[in-house]
This record gives C-alpha cells, structure tokens and sequence, in this order.
C-alpha cells in the first residue's frame, strides 16, 4: 500500500504533464490507478523496491 507521500511524489515524477496533480488528487487515487499511470508511461519508473506480501 502506498502511502499518499508516496503517491504523490511518484506521480510529480512522471513528468510535466502531470505537475498539475495536487497532494489532494493524489490521495484520493487508488493504488490501481497510480500504476495504471505509471505503467502507460513509454520508460519505466521504479518507484521504490518492495517487499512481495
């Protein structure tokens, strides 16, 4: 589970287009929908390692 700090500053790494995401915004994405972000994006972003559960 993400926390929403770290919602937040992966999606402020994505890229310009999505500076306009404010702290609010992120949080209230699902975890879902930040890797659906993040997986659309053409390189790949490590966001940080994670332990499987």
């Amino acid at each position: 589970m993400l926390t929403a700090e770290e919602r937040y500053t992966a999606i402020r790494k994505l890229g310009t287009k999505l500076l306009a995401v404010t702290v609010e915004e992120a949080t209230a994405m699902t975890d879902e929908e930040v890797c659906g972000i993040v997986c659309a994006l053409p390189t790949v972003v490590l966001l940080k390692e994670v332990d499987p559960e």
